[in-house]
């Protein structure tokens, strides 16, 4: 299957999805745990942290299943990348900061 992707990410990883998954299916696994009513933290921070715990979470409920893959997934998103796609400097990582769900 084959689907596009952006070019405005900094890093950009790929989860395939579980054979049969809907769409349907995701927003009900996001919808069901509340992390629709995600709220970021002060100053607009936590993105990395929800696709951190949306990934666990679609991971949990089989919609991704390929554990390399969310493992990948898991380590990039604890990073931060430069607009290129590459690691940023090491004064330049920052920890997740977490919203609330």
């Amino acid at each position: 299957m084959n689907h596009s992707s952006t070019n405005d990410a900094f890093k950009i990883l790929h989860l395939n999805p579980a054979a049969k998954l809907t769409v349907g299916r995701v927003f009900d696994c996001i919808a069901n745990a509340k992390y629709d009513k995600y709220t970021f933290s002060t100053g607009g921070q936590g993105c990395r942290f929800w696709l951190y715990s949306a990934m666990a979470l679609l991971r949990s409920a089989q919609c991704i299943t390929d554990d390399s893959e969310v493992k990948a997934s898991a380590y990039a998103l604890k990073l931060v990348w430069t607009t290129s796609g590459d690691r940023a400097p090491a004064d330049q990582q920052t920890d997740m900061i977490e919203g609330t769900f």
